[in-house]
C-alpha cells in the first residue's frame, strides 16, 4: 500500500435544492469523523474488558474561505433542504478514497477575522440513519 497526500481533494455538497455543487475552491480543510458506540459487556468472569460494538455516526467539519458566488459554500450551506438531508461527497487524493453520506447542517458561521480574512465553519452530521461510507 503507497502512502498519499492530500492534495487534490474534492468536496461536493448539494444545495437546498438537490442540485450538487462542487465547494472543492472554498474549502481548505475537511475532518471526517466515524464513531461507533460501544456497550461494555464485561461479566464477573473475565479480566479484561469486553465491548459490543453499537450504532456508527458520522460528523464532518469543513473550513474555508468566504465565498458568496451562485453555486458556492454560502449559497449551498445558508439554507436546509425542505426535506431530508443533503448529500455530501468527499474525495481524498484523486479517488485513493471516497466519503459518502446524506448528512445535516449542524452548524454554519461566516466570520471576519481582526485582520479583515473572511472564513467560515461548517459543521454537518450524519441524517438518515444509514451508515456514511467509504469507497
Amino acid at each position: 500500500m503507497s502512502v498519499v497526500s492530500g492534495l487534490v481533494s474534492s468536496c461536493t455538497i448539494t444545495d437546498a435544492a438537490g442540485v450538487a455543487q462542487d465547494v472543492s475552491a472554498d474549502v481548505f480543510s475537511a475532518t471526517i469523523s466515524t464513531p461507533r458506540n460501544q456497550q461494555d459487556t464485561s461479566s464477573i468472569d473475565v479480566v479484561g474488558t469486553k465491548r459490543l460494538g453499537l450504532r456508527t455516526d458520522a460528523t464532518v467539519t469543513l473550513n474555508g474561505a468566504g465565498d458568496f458566488g451562485t453555486g458556492m459554500i454560502h449559497d449551498v450551506m445558508k439554507a436546509d433542504p425542505a426535506s431530508g438531508g443533503r448529500s455530501v461527497s468527499i474525495v481524498l487524493s484523486n479517488s485513493a478514497a471516497t466519503f459518502t453520506a446524506v448528512m445535516n447542517r449542524s452548524d454554519y458561521g461566516p466570520a471576519v477575522a481582526q485582520d479583515g480574512a473572511l472564513t467560515w465553519t461548517a459543521t454537518l452530521v450524519n441524517e438518515d440513519g444509514n451508515t456514511a461510507g467509504w469507497a
